[in-house]
């Protein structure tokens, strides 16, 4: 959990900087966030060193996910990188350390040395657009699928940075579950997930006039332990608060990426930044 917090909060940082600029990425999905893991601590500070084998099965495979990882296929990715080392992917790093070799939960000694040496970044802004007043109309052919927000999906072409903030709520979700939650083969299977996992929305909460929206779409009540498909040490009050602000159907109910920033569930990690 703490490394998740920790890769959260660097996105919602980098986030918060492109929305203040006017910019909507459009494009917010795992393998558009790169992970670097490298060593900042020096060998002199014996307050914080952290004794680590280079024996452990844990840590070398880490390394070896970062030394041999191959960049995302995107001019743009690479284009942000200012070695020859590309990083993982965000998820195959979370899947190496919930590994086996490590009992299915991250050693503390891993945690203390990640909390510190890990470093994000939100790549690949071939979609990305200025966010401009007023709103023009925006294709609603962006985002891939499970990352999509719903009323893109049903073809809304005015969005603005709140359609960032849900693809947000989408990899937090998948980080803490292993695995991606709203995964349909096609947009009316995705709307259902969805449904399922929220609850099919009320008419209040929908604009009327959505190109692809439908009365008699199946109804799917909102139910209270919606998140407990989570393990129970990932879902506590801050992190569930947190999920309904990003995955709030309403865009203009949904947290800035400030208000994220701001959220009780990063103050530890706020602390140590």
């Amino acid at each position: 959990m703490p490394v998740v917090k920790l890769i959260m909060y660097q996105l919602f940082d980098a986030l918060n900087y492109i929305h203040s600029r006017q910019i909507i990425h459009r494009d917010i999905k795992p393998s558009n966030v790169l992970v670097k893991f490298e060593s900042r601590r020096q060998s002199t500070d014996t307050s914080t060193a952290v004794s680590v084998s280079h024996q452990d099965p844990v840590v070398d495979s880490v390394k070896s996910i970062w030394r041999g990882s191959q960049l995302p296929a995107t001019k743009a990715a690479s284009r942000c990188l200012a070695s020859n080392r590309g990083p993982p992917d965000v998820l195959q790093l979370i899947d190496t350390c919930i590994s086996p070799d490590c009992g299915g939960a991250v050693p503390d000694y891993l945690i203390r040395t990640m909390m510190d040496t890990i470093s994000v970044k939100l790549a690949d802004f071939g979609l990305a657009r200025l966010f401009p007043a007023p709103i023009r109309p925006l294709t609603h052919e962006v985002v891939t699928l499970w990352y999509r927000a719903p009323e893109v999906v049903l073809g809304f072409d005015r969005y603005n940075t709140s359609l960032d903030i849900w693809s947000m709520g989408c990899i937090l979700l998948e980080l803490l579950y292993g695995r991606p939650v709203i995964l349909g083969d096609s947009e009316a299977e995705t709307l259902f997930k969805m449904f399922q996992l929220l609850g099919t929305p009320v008419n209040h909460e929908w604009v009327s006039f959505l190109p692809h929206y439908k009365s008699q779409w199946p109804k799917w009540t909102r139910r209270k332990d919606r998140y407990d498909f989570l393990r129970p040490d990932d879902i506590g009050t801050d992190v569930k608060d947190l999920l309904d602000k990003l995955l709030h159907y309403i865009p203009e109910q949904r947290c800035t990426a400030a208000e994220a920033l701001a959220h009780p569930w990063f103050d530890d990690v706020r602390i140590k930044k």
